[in-house]
């Protein structure tokens, strides 16, 4: 059985906006337990967007693996610079704007660029999934990927497929950077 790009990418906008539901209900009622229900829900939501983009690019289906830096490697040349330049263009996220007041922050994330963020994230809904167990072999544990990269690779999948529909929620940030 064939597998539909469109419901791999419907699928990864329900999980996409369950992190919006989760994120927006953790802030508002300083509810912080939530971040985690949250975070896996982005992390998977990324995943298949670049899963689904992959089958898009390249026509195969890819199973068995979370690792957002190797799914990335998986796509063609000239897709990975697509993404690469939306990143660029898209304003910064919530993260790298902290981490420019936090020491802490700053230190866990000397770089935002997007091959930093998808390595230093490549294993986070694993991580996040299981985060009572996790601790990365540096100590730290890993970080999601920003919405900026989530946004990025949605720009371009709706460049290749301007028809499907986008749930509100998912609508990718597209002024430019400052």
């Amino acid at each position: 059985m064939a597998i539909d790009p469109e419901r791999i990418f419907t699928t990864a906008q329900l999980f996409h906006e369950s992190d919006f539901v989760l994120s927006t209900h953790a802030m508002q009622r300083k509810d912080y337990p939530f971040f985690i229900s949250s975070a896996v829900n982005g992390a998977l939501a990324l995943e298949l967007y670049l899963k689904c983009l992959i089958l898009i690019d390249a026509g195969q289906a890819v199973k068995n693996s979370h690792n957002y830096w190797i799914l990335f490697q998986k796509l063609k040349r000239e897709t990975q610079t697509e993404i690469k330049d939306w990143y660029i263009r898209l304003p910064p996220s919530l993260i790298e704007i902290a981490s420019q007041h936090d020491p802490g922050l700053k230190e866990q994330n000397k770089e935002f660029t997007l091959e930093a963020e998808l390595k230093r994230s490549q294993d986070a809904f694993v991580m996040w999934r299981y985060v009572y167990e996790f601790r990365s072999h540096s100590g730290e544990t890993t970080t999601s990927a920003s919405g900026r990269v989530r946004d990025a690779v949605i720009q371009v999948i709706r460049a290749r497929r301007p028809n499907w529909p986008l749930r509100p929620s998912c609508v990718p940030r597209t002024s430019p950077a400052p």
